[in-house]
């Protein structure tokens, strides 16, 4: 079969043999595979595969798998609790210290067919694939959105309007919060655009009006920053007081450090929280969502490529002028 490759910055597709199915494994028909930012930002030093937000069609179950079957339609956890460690079974599944996931089969998403871990499993239903692959990163935006704790009242400033950006904003929308700020620069005008759609009340280009100066109605105090924590001191300064800052912006090949006056953190009552969706713990909410069209997957899609296409699909992935990319193989 075949599968999608990187090395450095150089994507290929080549002929690849799937590893063995163990008895608590499936053999996956993969049928879209959206692309991450993590995809597009990270310079592998190796030859690799990659992929990981994935939807197929089960086409072989081990042995001993009795959650799925040949013909199932699912979607795949990144990554899932065991449900044995002592974490689990003190219900801190998010501290899992034996995650099952695709990385330690290894088998990944830009391919033809996938071996997974059966109990990464989800059921999707009749959602169509390339919208079912986006319950990965949307239990990613449930994650950020949880942590921050928004209600009715808040006023609510998402920082960064990539796909997880526009997902977040659009649950603190139905969540009923006051008033919502998405901020990103001009040139994401697709993005923004959407983010309007999804119930941005304002639109803030930070390139044109830096957040400093920009006169906010009311200080945002709850924050979902999904940009660069080189990004992060400027929040501590336009935030309101007891605010809730989450986020979950990764610096790639680069200094991730920011300095930050932590006096004014205190007297501000501050709250910074790190969201890490690892391992995934949303992922049938995030179907249901998707199947309701109560986040409108289809709207997310802006680009559709074969596995094939991998390196252009890649090239997209990285322009303002996309919003979510799908390899559908």
């Amino acid at each position: 079969m075949k599968s999608g490759f990187r090395n450095g910055k150089n994507y290929f597709v080549k002929d690849f043999q799937l590893p063995q199915l163990k008895m608590d494994q499936v053999r996956i028909k993969v049928e879209a595979c959206g692309i991450c930012g993590t995809d597009v930002h990270v310079v592998s030093t190796k030859e690799e595969q990659f992929g990981h937000e994935i939807a197929g069609t089960v086409l072989e179950a081990g042995s001993a798998v009795t959650t799925c079957k040949a013909g199932d339609k699912v979607v795949l956890d990144s990554a899932t609790p065991c449900g044995y460690c002592d974490n689990c079974h003190d219900g801190k599944q998010t501290l899992c210290k034996k995650l099952k996931t695709i990385w330690g089969v290894p088998s990944f998403g830009f391919a033809e067919e996938i071996i997974a871990p059966a109990i990464s499993v989800v059921q999707r239903g009749e959602l169509p694939a390339d919208i079912a692959s986006l319950a990965e990163p949307l239990g990613v935006a449930l994650d950020i959105f949880k942590l921050t704790d928004i209600k009715m009242d808040n006023t609510v400033l998402v920082s960064g309007s990539g796909p997880i950006g526009l997902m977040a904003l659009r649950l603190a929308k139905l969540a009923g919060a006051s008033k919502i700020y998405a901020a990103d620069l001009s040139a994401s005008k697709k993005r923004l655009a959407l983010a309007k759609e999804f119930g941005a009340d304002e639109i803030i280009e930070v390139d044109k009006t830096p957040l400093e100066t920009y006169k906010f109605e009311t200080a945002p105090d709850r924050l979902m920053i999904t940009s660069p924590p080189s990004t992060l001191p400027v929040m501590f300064k336009i935030c309101g007081k007891a605010a809730i800052i989450s986020f979950i912006g990764i610096k790639f090949n680069g200094d991730a450090s920011i300095t930050f006056d932590a006096n004014d953190f205190h007297f501000k009552k501050l709250q910074l929280r790190a969201s890490f969706a690892s391992p995934a713990l949303y992922t049938p909410e995030a179907v249901r969502l998707l199947s309701s069209g109560r986040i409108d997957g289809s709207r997310l899609i802006s680009h559709r490529f074969k596995l094939d296409d991998i390196a252009h699909a890649l090239q997209t992935a990285a322009s303002p002028e996309s919003v979510k990319v799908v390899i559908m193989p």
